[in-house]
């Protein structure tokens, strides 16, 4: 009989949305995780660059960890290596001398060569999806976002 159940939520499971979500994501990370690696950007750096792209006054640093969801221990010692390599700079906020803008350096951020993978990522995604399609997906995942993140912030019950 267990085995019977077990076929069954496996079926249940295949057939759900969110290992499809994932796995679309897996191969999404893994192409682009090698293609960054040729250019000597890792997923974590990309992550930050991302982040920071669009913010020509910065972006204070307990912000960025915060729209990261990581640590700012973690985020400062990335940074660190970031500011090293000459791809991101830190500064002092002009108002308030606590916060520590953060921001890509034009020299360091290889946007260009970023820029070119994350359309071949997207145009290879979306071959052969009618645009009234892929709106629909864009609306359906922003959904699916919101609700996860209502989720992530209820207390678990023990």
């Amino acid at each position: 009989m267990s085995t019977v159940i077990e076929q069954a939520l496996l079926e249940q499971v295949r057939d759900s949305v969110m290992p499809l979500v994932s796995r679309v994501d897996r191969v999404a990370s893994d192409w682009l995780s090698r293609r960054l690696a040729e250019l000597g950007v890792s997923m974590a750096d990309f992550r930050i660059i991302g982040a920071l792209l669009g913010e020509s006054e910065g972006m204070p640093q307990n912000v960025l960890a915060k729209r990261l969801r990581i640590e700012p221990a973690t985020l400062s010692a990335a940074l660190a290596k970031l500011e090293a390599k000459g791809v991101v700079t830190r500064q002092q906020d002009l108002e308030d001398t606590r916060i520590r803008r953060v921001m890509c350096s034009r020299r360091g951020s290889r946007f260009g060569e970023i820029k070119v993978l994350l359309e071949l990522l997207e145009r290879s995604a979306l071959t052969g999806l009618e645009p009234e399609a892929v709106e629909a997906a864009r609306r359906v995942l922003a959904k699916m976002e919101r609700n996860l993140l209502t989720l992530a912030s209820m207390p678990i019950d023990d």
